[in-house]
């Protein structure tokens, strides 16, 4: 592909006052957002930062994060967000394998990233980014107005849901296609709002600026993940598109609201399959629930429901524009419709591989274009995808396979529970057996009797956990799936009271 005008300029020429970026503070236009993305950009440079280095943002959701990841995309620059819950450990070992040119954080308390090199400064706050940025005025001939499609744009970390996240190099080309891909199946309005309450160092919140920079549409920064604050925003900003993991919307769908306005156009649901009792309640409540199935290494969305699924109440998505899905067996086998076997995508939003450090990139996909994803699930008749669960997940007990995510959603089912893991334990007989951690509703009483009559009516005696175990809450990778990990801590288990059925 040829060289491609940036986005951002086409904006602040065509329609320079139209909003491009809202928060609490006020609306920032797309004049005024390349102004600040060409200030950063010249920034970047005299720092000493160069096409093709590597620049870390290690901060929580703002305007000036926004500004800095174009800005080093403006330069020829890698963008590497970085999540905020990390340790110094983690730190080293970013530093070691990505040796980056610049770091900007969003508070001094990360410590671990102060390190000079060669005498040089390599870390910065955003707000000090900011502000030595609005020095610079007007335009440079050595800002880049076009970008280039197949170089490296973004390398994004995985959540770890199998153990330790894997940096996933992606191509503007990659992002670009899922952008188009989205627009494709839900459409876009000039009047179209995106409201980012997805942490921008998860491809999905990345996904969504870069989605508004090509649609000339505007995004709106949320400040908090709460039910009730979703729907104030929803409402007070004229939101039209938002993104939620299932445990999110749940929060929406318990917020109290049952009427939601007419300029909410859809509600992107991923993060695993949407149990059956949340959909039936978005759907009554008004909501555009639209269940989707992606991941980093697709650049976000690889299937979606279309608009016109809402009212089926399936937890099931359609691959996308220029999106092949394939279910395999052993061997790379495909399977037939309705047969469960490992999800294999193929299209130009499957990222260019995994960065190994010293600029090596460990490719994705098989020598046909296929990339074999960790999960599991089935097409039906008519290529809508249902997804089941993660291989790595799937418990063995006495042979059979058990995954714990159908068990999961039918716990959250119950009106007893809010949100609930399952995960294996041991066991010297049947090898393995099924433990299922349940967080209940506010106030809420719960006989592990209930639990067992629940799932006894939908499951096989050999799928049913062996143990109920009732936790404050339970802990969440900065995605918001669950931690499965630290849920089988000791220091976890510690705070739990077991019970049994």
């Amino acid at each position: 592909m040829n060289p491609l005008p940036y986005p951002t300029i086409r904006w602040s020429q065509e329609t320079p006052g139209a909003a491009a970026v809202i928060d609490r503070s006020g609306v920032i236009s797309y004049a005024e957002l390349e102004t600040r993305i060409v200030a950063g950009a010249l920034l970047l440079q005299e720092l000493g930062v160069h096409a093709g280095d590597r620049v870390i943002i290690c901060a929580a959701n703002s305007v000036e994060w926004i500004i800095a990841a174009h800005a080093i995309t403006r330069i020829g620059a890698v963008l590497v967000p970085i999540t905020v819950r990390l340790n110094s450990a983690n730190a080293a070992s970013h530093r070691e394998s990505l040796k980056p040119a610049l770091i900007l954080i969003d508070v001094e308390r990360f410590s671990f990233w102060f390190q000079n090199r060669g005498g040089r400064r390599l870390v910065f706050t955003l707000e000090e980014f900011a502000e030595h940025a609005r020095r610079f005025t007007g335009s440079n001939e050595t800002i880049k107005n076009t970008i280039e499609p197949e170089t490296l744009h973004s390398i994004v970390f995985t959540s770890g849901t199998a153990g330790v996240p894997k940096g996933v190099c992606l191509s503007f080309r990659n992002h670009l296609a899922n952008a188009f891909a989205s627009a494709v199946n839900l459409g876009v309005l000039p009047e179209d709002r995106w409201l980012l309450n997805l942490p921008l160092y998860h491809v999905g919140g990345l996904a969504i600026i870069l989605r508004a920079a090509l649609y000339g549409t505007a995004v709106v920064l949320a400040d908090s993940t709460d039910g009730a604050a979703t729907a104030q925003f929803i409402s007070e900003y004229r939101i039209t598109q938002l993104s939620l993991v299932a445990t999110t919307l749940w929060r929406l769908v318990r917020s109290g609201v049952r009427h939601f306005p007419d300029h909410l156009r859809s509600i992107l649901v991923g993060g695993g399959p949407v149990p059956i009792r949340i959909l039936d309640e978005a759907v009554g409540s008004h909501l555009p629930v639209l269940p989707t199935y992606g991941m980093t290494e697709t650049a976000s969305q690889a299937a979606t429901a279309a608009p016109c699924d809402v009212q089926l109440r399936r937890s099931v998505a359609r691959p996308l524009c220029l999106t092949e899905i394939s279910i395999r067996g052993d061997g790379g086998r495909e399977l037939p419709a309705g047969s469960e076997g490992r999800i294999c995508v193929r299209g130009p939003m499957v990222g260019m591989g995994y960065w190994q450090g010293s600029d090596r990139i460990a490719p994705l996909i098989d020598q046909d274009g296929w990339f074999a994803t960790s999960d599991v699930g089935s097409l039906d008749d008519g290529g809508r995808l249902s997804v089941a669960g993660r291989i790595d997940h799937v418990i063995i007990s006495g042979g059979e396979k058990i995954h714990p995510e159908e068990l999961e959603a039918m716990l959250i089912q119950s009106p007893k529970v809010s949100n609930a893991a399952v995960i294996p334990e041991d066991d010297p007989v049947w090898g393995q057996r099924p433990v299922a951690y349940v967080e209940l509703e506010p106030g809420g009483l719960l006989v592990v009797a209930d639990v067992s009559d629940w799932l006894a009516s939908s499951f096989p005696r050999y799928k049913l956990p062996v143990r109920v175990v009732i936790v404050p809450q339970l802990p969440l990778l900065p995605s918001g799936k669950i931690d499965r990990q630290a849920l089988s801590s000791s220091a976890f288990l510690t705070q739990t009271r077991p019970q049994s059925p």
